[in-house]
């Protein structure tokens, strides 16, 4: 009788510990989500990329969404209209409310995805931080797609590098 009843109470605790973790921050949940997409083959063909970096691998992933080049495929809506006709498009919009950093958090005070490559697996792990938090709120892993820009793609890629716009080569 005491052993079942030390058990029970044993996973009562268990159950109320469990209960107790944080759910994941909806914001942050859905810049990994605009995030991954971008890894995606759908995107990884409209981006200039696989033209620089024929052979990609994540940790040159992460350099060029970094650049000036990759920063402008980022999928940033700048208002509430841009915002519906990317959901329309199938395209999640990175919500304005969360940082992307590369390799390590830059903004503690603020919502935070940190991006971390992971040539070895051909991932990105993706670490999601609310304000004032040290450990990761969310995490998620995602793999690099292979694609191949399309010809209109590689037209504009061209004619940026050609304007000297950084692709993240340095």
């Amino acid at each position: 009788m005491i052993f079942r009843t030390a058990l029970g109470l044993t996973l009562v605790g268990i159950l109320l510990l469990a209960g107790c973790e944080e759910p994941p921050n909806p914001d942050i949940k859905q810049a990994s989500s605009a995030m991954a997409q971008m890894a995606t083959p759908e995107m990884l063909s409209r981006s200039c990329f696989y033209l620089i970096y024929p052979n990609g691998k994540p940790s040159e992933f992460v350099r060029y969404l970094f650049s000036d080049l990759g920063a402008a495929e980022w999928p940033i809506a700048f208002d509430e209209m841009e915002e519906e006709q990317m959901k329309s498009a199938r395209i999640t919009p990175l919500p304005r409310t969360v940082r992307v950093s590369a390799l390590k958090r830059e903004y503690p005070e603020e919502k935070e995805l940190v991006l971390i490559p992971d040539d070895e697996n051909s991932q990105i792990i993706a670490q999601g931080y609310v304000a004032n938090e040290t450990a990761p709120n969310w995490e998620s892993k995602w793999n690099l797609a292979i694609a191949s820009p399309d010809e209109a793609t590689q037209q504009l890629c061209r004619s940026n590098i050609e304007l000297g716009i950084d692709a993240g080569t340095q």
